[in-house]
């Protein structure tokens, strides 16, 4: 082994072909192991100390060192100060597996030395990948990464990174803290980023590149955001796909150009969404919730008056649009959109009208063709429109019309009144004993004229309505029309009213 000692002053030092120690003491010197396996220590003062051939060990000793990786790997220890870390690596085609938080990194399979890099007391990264499609999780400081030209993961949340994904897609997840983010040439490059942390008012702006907090953002199709308690804005008009997620703040987030998917905060929000197929969802605050063009679906998740009041233009397209409670503005916009409503969790009646658009005084609508309610445990008036609506009484003695179009009625358990209207249409009830109480009247069921009765339920349900031949022996005529007992029960049944019992065919009943 070869030994080259340097002096006090700035020294330039080269190794030999052969394995070497090379130390050199003070001064700010560079320092190249050359061929070989070699021992390198830089001393004290600022040093460069480079490998490119063989396994080295290169410890930077005090000072603001740099220490470099050329090709290779290598076993590296910044030592005191402000050291960097600097691996090149772009002539390889290898995969690379850099893990900034073990302080370790493989090369390809790593089942050589040259294929292992192990660091320690490194402030600062700067590393430049090949062709292969690599992982990289930085450091915490300020670091410079370049992929390559692979399909590659990237990996940074702290230091104001400078961080490039080459060619092809990539993913790179950091913060707005980063100095410069930029997806590369790919089609589908994807960039999270993760600041649900942040207190201060934020803006992002993917359409300008820019956010308020300085960093540069350029080359990406695909974005994914979730921010902090501000009052932020995002802007992601120009991008092919986005998930946005406001926090406590009243932010204002407009989607992209192809599928969003967009989630409010507690505060009071608006979110627009673009041109494709959209998931909004507003989960408290009095928001403003906005479509766009395509098939969009639309939930407010507010649970009672105290989660705030919230207007919904659902826009063009064949949208949905789902509530939990009876509060708020809908405007379907064009197309034939559709109105779900699960009011479950209410006790208080509820009042809905498709022709008034409205459901008691405080939710209203227009615009809408088809509904599905699903009411609560009051006694409930639910009045369908001119589509196929789907219209559940649930608890209570409940009315339900269904009005024109083929629509599906269910009382759910009390006894309800119900009337499909025009269409050919489908009341439905379960086959075994769980009907609640009381008899349900069926004001124009139409025998053999499209309406059916759905049981739905088990063949061996102690009912025995499971078929043509049980449902015919549990019913009886009576003035009003036909009676079908459940269990027998002269108190507990249906009464399809002015019906006979003779008129009934197997193609009146659906068993399922």
């Amino acid at each position: 082994m070869t030994k080259i000692v340097g002096t006090e002053g700035d020294d330039i030092l080269a190794g030999t072909s052969q394995n070497d120690s090379i130390l050199g003491l003070g001064g700010n010197d560079h320092i190249d192991g050359g061929a070989g396996n070699d021992s390198i220590y830089g001393g004290t003062g600022d040093d460069i100390l480079t490998s490119s051939s063989g396994y080295d060990r290169l410890d930077g000793g005090e000072g603001n060192d740099r220490l470099e990786l050329v090709g290779v790997g290598g076993a590296v220890t910044g030592g005191a100060g402000v050291d960097t870390l600097s691996i090149n690596l772009s002539r390889l085609s290898a995969p690379v597996i850099f893990n900034g938080q073990q302080r370790h990194a493989i090369i390809g399979n790593g089942a050589a030395s040259e294929q292992q890099i192990y660091f320690s007391d490194i402030e600062k990264l700067e590393l430049t990948t090949g062709r292969g499609n690599d992982h990289i999780t930085g450091l915490a400081g300020d670091d410079y990464i370049h992929a390559g030209d692979g399909y590659d993961t990237i990996i940074d949340t702290s230091g104001a990174n400078r961080l490039f994904g080459g060619a092809n897609n990539d993913s790179i997840f950091t913060t707005l803290s980063s100095a410069e983010i930029d997806g590369g040439s790919g089609d589908a490059d994807l960039l999270y980023l993760s600041d649900s942390w942040r207190t201060e008012d934020v803006t992002v702006d993917f359409a300008q590149g820019t956010a308020s907090t300085g960093v540069i953002i350029r080359g990406f199709e695909n974005v994914n955001v979730e921010l902090g308690s501000g009052n932020d804005t995002i802007i992601a008009t120009n991008v092919s796909s986005s998930t946005l997620r406001g926090g406590e703040g009243n932010n204002h987030m407009e989607g992209s150009r192809g599928q969003d998917y967009m989630i409010s905060g507690s505060g009071n929000d608006v979110m627009i969404g673009g041109d494709g197929y959209d998931i909004i969802t507003s989960v408290g605050g009095t928001d403003l919730l906005i479509g766009g063009n395509g098939n969009d679906t639309i939930h407010d998740a507010s649970l009672n008056a105290t989660d705030g009041f919230t207007t919904i233009d659902a826009g063009a397209g064949d949208d949905l649009i789902q509530i939990y409670f009876p509060e708020g503005s809908i405007d379907g916009g064009d197309g034939i959109d559709t109105l779900a409503m699960y009011f479950q969790g209410i006790t208080a009646p509820i009042n809905f009208d498709a022709a008034a658009g409205i459901v008691d005084t405080t939710l209203t609508f227009s615009d809408v063709e088809i509904f599905k309610v699903e009411s609560g445990s009051g006694n409930d008036t639910l009045r369908g429109g001119a589509y196929g609506d789907f219209l559940a009484g649930n608890v209570g003695d409940d009315f339900i019309t269904g009005g024109a179009g083929n629509d599906e009625l269910w009382g759910g358990t009390g006894a309800d009144t119900m009337a499909g209207g025009d269409g050919a249409d489908t009341f439905r009830y379960w086959s075994d004993t769980y009907f609640g109480t009381g008899i349900d009247h069926i004001e124009d069921f139409d025998v053999n004229s499209g309406d059916v009765l759905r049981i739905i339920g088990p063949a061996t349900s102690t009912t025995r309505i499971h078929d043509f031949d049980s449902f015919m022996a549990a019913s009886t005529q009576t003035p009003e029309g036909v009676y079908v007992a459940f269990n027998g029960s002269a108190t507990y049944g249906i009464l399809l009213e002015n019906t006979t019992l003779s008129s009934f065919t197997a193609n009146d009943l659906v068993f399922t």
